[in-house]
């Protein structure tokens, strides 16, 4: 598609079974059965179950009824995840040492084994991980844990915990490069002065990016530079767009930011701006439509915990259609259909109608083990 006949699709996401809210800075999702990835909070929208971190352990919990269903390693704390890879859930624990894998539906342990990663995600069969001090990306079957094959990093990309952003079309994006999983090989190393802090993928092969510096480049399949707009004096850590422009966050080193929506000129539509340190640590927002779900800081309570509106906003003008109470809401919202889950500090579960705002219900979850 060129850039004259640009129609970007709303923040395209893989379409597999559950909507993931994991460790690392959301990659914002549409309705319906989507990946992002950023909390310890999932939703698996068809399954109609939460799998969830607590304080430790990890559990399975009825989307419904809020009875868990299963609990594991109540005593473990998850450094990493929870990731999937087709029926397997996994997480990082012990210090980044250990992955423990589990089945998806009944929690019964598949297999562990001690492979220190502080990156985790996964595709239809196999769990991606980083080792350091073996400079590369390895594959492990979700099956098994056995390493399927390992990449080694090039010697001119910085030896740093790599950050894995989004595995879209066969390709992993991370900070400092994407890499072809089926060809085992890099197809783009960034600018090794530049950390991209955020991807999403417009539509016909486009690949959208956010760096350290503010810059939102669009590349083309085979990563020829369509467009570049500097849209930030900050690090832009999340992106979404549709034909009318883009939608960004970000965020400075004191936790500072901004949302606003650009036109692909760069001309700035609106905006919602933070004061020092309220954002959440991960991107406030997710795209649903034609609306921006944006979760908005109110103040700070007199505890040091800041209190924030879930506010859906038209993407084209920045107007309000609706705004919840205020809360301690901790993670980003997760959608199944029409409906919004919100997870609170308090451990609460949040459900809002997508439409209109309208709280259904708030429920607190049941920590109750059953050890596998």
């Amino acid at each position: 598609m060129s850039i004259k006949l640009l129609r970007v699709q709303l923040f395209a996401c893989i379409p597999i079974v559950s909507i993931f809210l994991c460790v690392r800075p959301i990659q914002n999702v549409s309705r319906g059965n989507s990946t992002s990835r950023s909390s310890g909070f999932s939703a698996f929208c068809k399954d109609g179950v939460f799998i969830k971190l607590g304080e430790s352990g990890l559990s399975s919990v009825d989307l419904k009824t809020g009875r868990t269903l299963w609990s594991v390693l109540p005593n473990k704390i998850a450094d990493v995840g929870p990731s999937v890879s087709g029926d397997t859930v996994a997480i990082i624990t012990e210090s980044f040492n250990t992955i423990y894998a589990f089945s998806r539906k009944t929690g019964k342990l598949l297999w562990q084994r001690d492979h220190p990663s502080n990156v985790l995600d996964g595709d239809d069969r196999f769990f991606y991980v980083s080792r350091d001090d073996l400079d590369g990306i390895s594959a492990l079957d979700n099956r098994t844990g056995t390493t399927a094959w390992t990449l080694r990093v090039p010697a001119s990309v910085p030896k740093t915990h790599l950050l894995f952003l989004k595995i879209h079309g066969g390709r992993l994006y991370t900070d400092r490069y994407v890499i072809s999983l089926h060809d085992k090989k890099v197809l783009k190393k960034w600018p090794q002065n530049l950390s991209v802090e955020a991807v999403s993928f417009p539509g016909d092969g486009e690949t959208l990016v956010g760096d350290s510096s503010g810059n939102v480049v669009l590349y083309d399949h085979n990563f020829f530079e369509l467009k570049r707009l500097h849209l930030a004096e900050a690090a832009v850590v999340g992106l979404g767009s549709n034909d009318k422009g883009i939608l960004l966050a970000s965020q400075d080193d004191h936790g500072a930011g901004e949302i606003k929506f650009v036109s692909w000129q760069g001309e700035t539509k609106w905006h919602v701006g933070a004061p020092f340190g309220t954002w959440l640590s991960r991107t406030p927002f997710i795209i649903d439509g034609n609306n921006a779900l944006i979760l908005e800081p109110t103040k700070v309570d007199l505890g040091g915990e800041h209190r924030y509106r879930l506010v859906s906003r038209k993407l084209a003008t920045g107007e309000t259609d609706w705004a919840t109470h205020e809360a301690h809401f901790s993670d980003e919202p997760a959608i199944c259909g029409d409906t919004v889950f919100v997870r609170t500090l308090e451990g609460q579960i949040m459900e809002f109608n997508a439409r209109d705002g309208h709280e259904k219900w708030a429920r607190t979850l049941s920590y109750a083990h059953r050890e596998h």
